[in-house]
């Protein structure tokens, strides 16, 4: 039987999705606050015809002001209960399954990311040291029991990470200005699943600013707002 090769980036990745299905399979029920009651009870609630949390404009209990939270992951949440509704699935343990499982997939894509750019940032210690490097954070990215728990739950503060570390490594893996557009984007994104992305959004722009390379700063600058138009929660 041949031996796998621990040092594979595909082991890797193939490890990261089975402890992250295994993590899907059973973390059935209530986690915490922000991953039941934030999203998936306001977002299930609106396809069964009303309001939870009082955020829509046109709920009667509406304050008529945003609550700070972010509209984009819930709402793609809606759809996802809308489409099981339409499609006649309605066992909450069958939804929730579906749902983290799709999470345990997307997920993978921090491992991925991260993978690539630990290889890249560490280019100048030599290829065979970043390669090491890029084995060592695949490996505990992938593991660490923390991190595959927290994946399959609905929390924008995990969501968000892979358009975040997408966004920086088409940042840092190419000259080609035009990739700051798409970083922009995806850091948008980022900001749109958790308004405080922000933040961090800010700091790399302001990394090109002081630099003085407008071209790419303007790029990331422009394209980054968007998200600020999708988040319709920041108050």
């Amino acid at each position: 039987m041949k031996q796998p090769d621990w040092t594979s980036y595909k082991t890797i990745l193939i490890a990261a999705l089975v402890i992250r299905i295994i993590a899907a399979i059973f973390s059935q029920g209530y986690g915490m606050h922000d991953d039941h009651f934030l999203v998936i009870e306001a977002s299930s609630s609106w396809v069964d015809g009303y309001d939870y949390n009082h955020w829509l404009p046109w709920s009667p209990e509406s304050k008529g002001v945003p609550e700070g939270h972010s509209f984009t992951y819930v709402g793609l949440n809606f759809i996802y209960f809308w489409c099981m509704d339409f499609l006649g699935v309605d066992d909450p343990k069958i939804l929730m399954l579906i749902n983290r499982l799709f999470h345990a997939v997307f997920s993978v894509l921090i491992v991925f990311f991260s993978i690539k750019i630990t290889e890249k940032i560490s280019e100048s210690q030599g290829t065979e040291r970043a390669k090491k490097n890029a084995v060592i954070v695949g490996w505990i990215l992938a593991l660490l029991w923390l991190l595959p728990f927290l994946s399959v739950r609905n929390l924008v503060e995990i969501t968000c990470i892979p358009f975040m570390l997408w966004s920086v490594w088409l940042m840092i893996s190419t000259e080609n200005n035009k990739y700051f557009l798409y970083a922009g984007l995806l850091m948008g994104l980022a900001v749109s699943f958790r308004y405080q992305v922000g933040v961090f959004a800010v700091g790399v722009a302001a990394v090109y600013f002081f630099k003085f390379q407008w071209s790419r700063f303007f790029a990331f600058f422009s394209r980054g707002s968007v998200g600020f138009y999708f988040d319709s929660g920041i108050g």
